[in-house]
């Protein structure tokens, strides 16, 4: 009943009444449960910052416990010779400093189930051609960070793992980045050590073409004088090929010698008596023979013939002396004279043959000219030897026949001698004449036969002198002869010169050819040293400018979408909303009191009782609320699930704060209000509960809003597939457990009368 009007008239001063309502009001403090109140409220304002800081004190410092699929694919690239396994090194890397708690899945659909169920709050994927799309560097085909986020889970997790996602893209295009650096600077070094090399090689070039210079110089003064020599030798061939056409005036004393020789034996020819001029003196030795006969009547006349014969005799002893002589002189001088034939004939061969040998060797050096006219030499050296070897032979066969002529002489001056000594004594002894006819009978036999021996003598003498005049060269042919040997002498010694300055630069000629192939060697070592170094193929880096700069770039697939950061809160702050609206209807409906007349009820209807109308009162709160915020813009994928999921969770609220009013009181109400506080942190709807600390993470699966915000993720935005099912069965089971706690609660009941029974809203009591 509320209190009268203050009475105008009766109105006492502020200080008055302001003692008369001190004692009541310390009268409250009587009572142990008000401090105990009193203290717990005290330290509410400080509860409930400090629990809900606590729970979001530092999430970024505990991403290491924050569950992340991992799924790596990558099959490695070559390039440039030089293996890369991008995939494989990053996982490395996370496993050293991980900015989440990654878990390994075998395939990138696991991993996304795993996103989609709750298991894992977002999924990291490297596809297996990372390595080679990343190390291309080409904006056409990035090397894909596949990241695959559920916002609908936890909006916060999404964020975070697009940032990892994009770190860790950063962090691997920094690592190419100075890889290619890396490649630069190695490409720059043997771009370096190239143009060392080239210049090492270039100095090679510059010394073999030093050298090349200096031998090019040698072979070009070697080649003068090998041209100046050659020119002598010219010279020289020319003049000798003029004095192979006097070959015969140089040999003058050979062919005057010859010459003489022929004149001789001609005339030794002319005067050797033939076989005609010596026939009377064989008819005159075969006269004598025959007068031997008439030698006995001619006594008478012997005497003076005797003396005639004398003198004849004493002139054929000269003659036969004279020639012996000349024969002996003949049979001498042919010996020499076949000698000096057989050395000529020699000299000739060796003249062909030198000829021969200077025509082979200096063909090409005199020409055409040069080499008709060494032919002739030679063809006049072979006519020369054969004329002469023939004039060898005759000069032999003379001998022969001079040697025969020398002994019929010898044979001859015998008889001549023998007939003058008969003669002689004939003279003197005319009484010896029988005996001086038998002598001179044996004389004139012995003079036949010397007479014949002579004739046939004198005639092989002949005919052999004959044959080597016949075959002896004519004179003009000597005389020419003569004059190209004479010519040939003098030019032969210049062209030995001239041959031995030609070797002289041929030997320079052939050093500067060796400094020259030295040079050209050395030249060549370094051209070649230089086309090593110099690659065939550069080595270049791939891609362009932009893939360059971001090889690697994230792709993002998203599950469970939420079109803003409100939205995806909304699961949340609907289920701490519902925990707010049945904990406010302790402050307008009852819980502990009833009416007199419900004393003897049971506890069963009593509940009931309490929990029907607050019930619907609750169940409106929640359309009221899902009704609201879709008009705000709250999408809903699945409505019904959602109507269904805020009414259960409603009505499980309003089970739990009725169960809690029921077994401690008024206390129940703060408890309720303490575990909203509580229960902000240890849902994990602001920040994944894996970044709260123990606590929180302790009790997150066994406080109710938590099944209520991920019952609503998945019915609002899809998120944890297959979970909705178990979310649900929890929720029943606390509501289970709170009507059996409810009904349990059987001694916090208090009673007013039913003129009195009010709501609490009205009047403190219950």
């Amino acid at each position: 009943m509320p209190d009268p009007t203050p009475n105008p008239h009766n109105r006492r001063s502020f200080f008055t009444d302001y003692r008369l309502l001190t004692p009541s009001e310390r009268s409250l403090w009587r009572y142990p449960l008000m401090w105990a109140a009193a203290i717990a409220i005290l330290f509410i304002p400080l509860i409930y910052a400090g629990i809900y800081l606590a729970s979001v004190w530092d999430p970024y410092g505990h991403l290491d416990r924050l569950p992340v699929a991992l799924v790596n694919l990558d099959r490695g690239a070559s390039a440039r010779g030089k293996t890369y396994q991008l995939g494989r090194d990053l996982v490395a890397e996370l496993r050293k400093d991980p900015p989440a708690k990654f878990i390994d899945y075998p395939s990138e659909a696991a991993a996304q189930a795993a996103v989609r169920r709750g298991e894992v709050y977002f999924a990291l994927t490297l596809p297996g051609d990372f390595s080679r799309k990343a190390v291309a560097g080409s904006s056409a085909e990035h090397g894909q960070l596949r990241l695959y986020t559920a916002p609908g889970t936890s909006y916060f997790s999404s964020r975070v793992g697009s940032s990892i996602a994009r770190e860790i893209a950063a962090d691997l295009n920094r690592t190419l980045g100075s890889n290619r650096w890396e490649v630069v600077r190695a490409s720059l070094r043997d771009v370096q050590q190239g143009f060392e090399s080239i210049r090492n090689a270039t100095g090679q070039l510059r010394d073999g073409a030093a050298s090349l210079e200096d031998g090019a110089g040698r072979l070009a003064s070697g080649a003068n004088e090998l041209a100046s020599g050659a020119r002598s030798a010219h010279s020289g061939g020319q003049q000798l090929t003029r004095g192979a056409r006097d070959l015969s005036g140089g040999v003058t004393r050979l062919t005057a010698g010859t010459a003489e020789l022929s004149r001789g034996l001609r005339e030794l020819e002319a005067a050797a008596p033939g076989r005609q001029q010596l026939q009377p003196l064989q008819s005159g030795a075969q006269e004598l023979a025959q007068g031997n006969a008439q030698l006995a009547t001619g006594l008478a006349q012997l005497e003076g013939g005797a003396r005639q014969l004398e003198g004849g005799a004493a002139d054929l002893a000269r003659g036969a002396t004279q020639l012996e002589g000349g024969a002996q002189q003949l049979a001498q001088k042919l010996p020499q004279l076949a000698g000096g034939l057989k050395q000529l004939s020699g000299g000739a061969r060796d003249l062909s043959g030198g000829a021969a040998s200077l025509a082979q060797g200096h063909q090409q050096l005199a020409g055409g000219a040069q080499q008709l006219a060494t032919q002739q030499l030679a063809s006049g050296a072979d006519t020369l030897a054969q004329k002469t070897g023939q004039a060898a032979q005759g000069a032999q066969a003379a001998a022969t026949g001079a040697t025969e002529l020398a002994s019929g002489a010898t044979e001859l001056a015998s008889g001549a001698a023998q007939l003058r000594a008969g003669a002689a004594a004939l003279a003197q002894k005319t009484g010896g004449a029988a005996q001086g006819a038998k002598r001179l009978a044996s004389g004139a036999a012995d003079l036949q036969n010397g007479v014949d021996r002579v004739v046939q003598g004198n005639v092989q003498v002949k005919e052999a002198l004959g044959a080597v005049t016949s075959r002896l060269p004519a004179q003009k042919d000597l005389d020419q002869l003569s004059g190209g040997a004479a010519t040939l002498a003098q030019k032969a010694g210049e062209l030995t010169g001239g041959v031995g300055q030609l070797a002289a630069g041929a030997a320079r000629l052939a050093g500067g050819s060796q400094d020259l192939r030295d040079g050209a060697g050395r030249l060549h070592d370094g051209l070649s040293e230089l086309y090593r170094q110099i690659p065939s193929r550069t080595e270049q880096l791939g891609g362009d400018p932009e893939g360059l700069a971001a090889s690697v770039t994230v792709v993002e697939t998203r599950t469970a979408d939420v079109k803003n950061n409100g939205s995806a809160f909304a699961p949340y702050f609907i289920a701490l909303g519902l925990w707010v609206g049945a904990t406010m209807t302790t402050f307008i409906f009852p819980y502990l009191l009833l009416p007199e007349s419900g004393r003897h009820t049971g506890q069963a209807a009593r509940v009931l009782r309490k929990f029907t109308v607050p019930a619907g009162y609750v169940v409106m709160q929640a359309l009221i609320a899902v009704l609201g915020l879709h008009l705000l813009g709250v999408t809903y994928l699945h409505p019904g699930l959602v109507v269904l999921t805020v009414v259960t969770a409603s009505l499980t609220f309003m089970l739990l704060v009725l169960a809690l009013n029921l077994l401690l009181g008024a206390a129940g109400r703060l408890l309720a209000i303490v575990l909203l506080i509580v229960q902000l942190g240890a849902s994990g709807g602001s920040y994944p509960v894996e970044l709260s600390p123990g606590f929180f993470r302790a009790i997150h699966a066994v406080v109710p809003v938590t099944d209520v915000i991920n019952a609503l993720r998945f019915a609002m935005f899809g998120s944890y597939e297959g979970q909705y099912g178990t979310l649900m069965t929890r929720m029943l089971l606390v509501a289970l457990l709170s009507l059996v706690v409810a009904l349990l609660a059987r001694y916090r009941w208090q009673f007013t009368p039913d003129e009195k029974f009010r709501s609490p809203i009205i009047t403190d009591v219950g």
